[in-house]
């Protein structure tokens, strides 16, 4: 017999699709049949079953450690909370999927590389053209560009090493060797869904982008980019309002590197640890470990761009005061490119916030280094003063890593606060005067005064001592091991 949990549960499972489901269930995350089997097999955890139904559970508060290793195997989550309080509901609560984390969109993974990017790439074909879109969430990278054959693609996806590749359900079914022959180079999780038209890609563009030159762009390279926004919102309801223009892939001015000369050469990963980019990086924040990066995967052919590098290069070795100051700075920016990523959705956590206005002032103090050189661009970073002096005015020094962990806002901060943190301090004063003074009237050494949301503040005595309890005390609630009262001096 089928339990309403238990259609609830098959709701939540048939919107997840592929993805495992993780049921909140109190202070666990559970999963059933097949889900079940595949989490326990791949985590190592107890596999029970109830009902003839097999199920197997983590506590919500270590969940990320096994929602982290089950998407470094090549698995999709769905996480389906409750979203209403189980203190008023009324029958069933009701829970819903709240995200789907897959390898290309967890963005607190542990195994999210600073100096590395974290693709998410979608490709389309009509061969022998290609057109491919990328993608990063965490820094808010988004540009399309076009390949003129099957080699070229595998090449460039040997170079991005994506987590992830978006592919059209009739590319998958015309394509296989393709992506048997790719699988043999990179590891990485295929997704599929219907192709979408030229006319339809480009309407889907300009409504998220509404400033994109899409002229700049194939026609395949604007479907990929379509499909892989349609993807992401529809079926895994992200928010991408952050990503708010779509750029040109300059390719036709890069070196192309074969995945051959990519492999032999090292270029970025080596098995000895000692691998051109290791070699060469001593960049001081993560966003120049990820550019250098990709200078090295994409080299310019473009004569200007290479001696303007190199004029940067030579006034900085004829200038080492100011090449040291610099670096400096540089060593206080953490990574800008993602905490201003994570500000923009709204997923800023205190200590992050606080990171935020330290690189800022990092910047501030960088262009100061470097305005003899000439070498900053017009800016308005110094716009941002009172923004970062609000911020460290505001938060406490250093700040909890989440919300809730500790007070977070400095009581100065706002009179209202403050008053109201001192009334707290005198109701938890007076608490602990009241708890002691009872003990001394009462006689009942276990007496001790406690609060719940839904019973408020109580009385409790274990069961031993419940008989010497007064009369003024009036019994609220009977426990296993003791008794709960409450007087009118508490209710006050």
């Amino acid at each position: 017999m089928t339990t309403p949990m238990m259609l609830q549960w098959a709701t939540c499972k048939a919107q997840a699709k592929d993805a495992l489901l993780l049921f909140r269930l109190g202070d666990f995350y559970e999963a059933f049949h097949d889900d079940a089997l595949i989490i326990a097999k791949e985590m190592q955890l107890t596999l029970t079953e109830r009902n003839q139904v097999p199920m197997c559970g983590v506590p919500y508060h270590t969940a990320d450690m096994y929602i982290d290793r089950l998407i470094q195997k090549g698995f999709k989550i769905a996480i389906a909370e409750q979203t209403e309080d189980p203190q008023t509901a009324k029958g069933l609560v009701r829970r819903e999927i709240v995200q789907i984390i897959t390898p290309a969109t967890h963005f607190q993974s542990s195994t999210l590389k600073d100096k590395q990017n974290q693709f998410f790439v979608s490709i389309d074909a009509e061969k022998p053209a290609w057109g491919l879109a990328v993608i990063d969430l965490t820094t808010g990278q988004f540009w399309a560009s076009s390949l003129p054959s099957e080699e070229a693609v595998i090449d460039e996806l040997c170079r991005l090493a994506p987590k992830e590749i978006l592919t059209t359900s009739v590319l998958s079914q015309q394509e296989p060797l393709f992506f048997q022959k790719l699988s043999q180079y990179i590891t990485y999780l295929c997704n599929e869904r219907q192709g979408i038209d030229t006319a339809s890609s480009q309407l889907v563009l300009l409504k998220h982008c509404p400033e994109a030159n899409l002229h700049l762009h194939s026609p395949l390279a604007l479907r990929a980019a379509a499909s892989l926004l349609c993807y992401l919102r529809e079926e895994l309801s992200l928010d991408l309002s952050f990503l708010t223009t779509l750029e040109a892939s300059h390719l036709d001015n890069t070196m192309r590197i074969d995945r051959s000369t990519l492999f032999h050469l090292e270029l970025v990963d080596s098995a000895t640890g000692h691998s051109l980019y290791e070699t060469l990086d001593r960049t001081a924040t993560p966003m120049g470990g990820r550019l250098l990066r990709q200078w090295l995967l994409h080299p310019s052919c473009q004569i200007q761009e290479l001696e303007q590098r190199q004029e940067t290069i030579r006034k900085l070795i004829h200038h080492p005061n100011e090449l040291h100051q610099a670096r400096k700075s540089l060593e206080t920016i953490r990574d800008l490119e993602r905490l201003l990523n994570r500000a923009l959705r709204r997923k800023l956590q205190p200590k992050e916030l606080f990171s935020l206005a330290h690189s800022l002032a990092g910047v501030r103090a960088l262009e100061t280094a470097l305005s003899p050189l000439s070498l900053f661009q017009t800016s308005s970073v110094h716009k941002l003063a009172p923004l970062i002096q609000s911020i460290f005015e505001t938060l406490h020094n250093p700040p909890p890593s989440k919300l809730g962990d500790q007070e977070t806002i400095q009581s100065k901060a706002h009179p209202e606060l403050q008053a109201l943190r001192e009334e707290s301090r005198h109701v938890v004063n007076w608490i602990a005067q009241y708890q002691e003074r009872l003990r001394q009237e009462t006689k009942m050494k276990t007496l001790k005064v406690g609060y719940t949301k839904a019973f408020g503040y109580y009385i409790e005595v274990s069961r031993g001592q419940a008989h010497l309890a007064p009369s003024w005390l009036h019994k609220t609630q009977t426990l296993v091991n003791h008794e709960r009262f409450t007087s009118e001096e508490l209710a006050a």
